[in-house]
């Protein structure tokens, strides 16, 4: 029987790899975590090397993120004087809260689709 030839990587070449590997984990912590508390050429060398080959733009799920929630509330005045503040969506909130496949998800996000409207416009 002939003897297999058993390929065993160099050790210098192990190294590079592990070496690798701790780089491009070091420079994925400082493009998350680094930004305010490291020096700045070691968070733009970071950005330089993240940013084309790993970099998650969100925006392609979420076109329009929203940076609030606009809730629609109104009072009405009377001869008395005005109201209590009143929120026609809460009793929805609650439905939604309780049973997220009910209907009242549906009216909650009419109502606030209406309150976004109304804060914009």
């Amino acid at each position: 029987m002939q003897k297999r030839k058993i390929h065993i990587l160099p050790a210098w070449f192990s190294a590079l790899i592990a070496l690798l590997f701790i780089l491009h984990f070091g420079l994925v912590l400082v493009h998350q975590f680094g930004k305010e508390r490291l020096p700045q050429k070691l968070v733009v060398m970071a950005d330089r090397y993240i940013v084309p080959w790993f970099y998650q733009n969100y925006l392609m799920f979420a076109p329009d993120p929203a940076n609030s929630i606009n809730s629609f509330l109104y009072r009405v005045e009377t001869e008395q004087g005005w109201s209590s503040w009143k929120n026609p969506v809460f009793p929805y909130q609650q439905m939604h809260w309780a049973n997220r496949l009910g209907y009242g998800s549906d009216v909650y996000d009419l109502y606030n689709g209406m309150a976004d409207e109304l804060y914009n416009g």
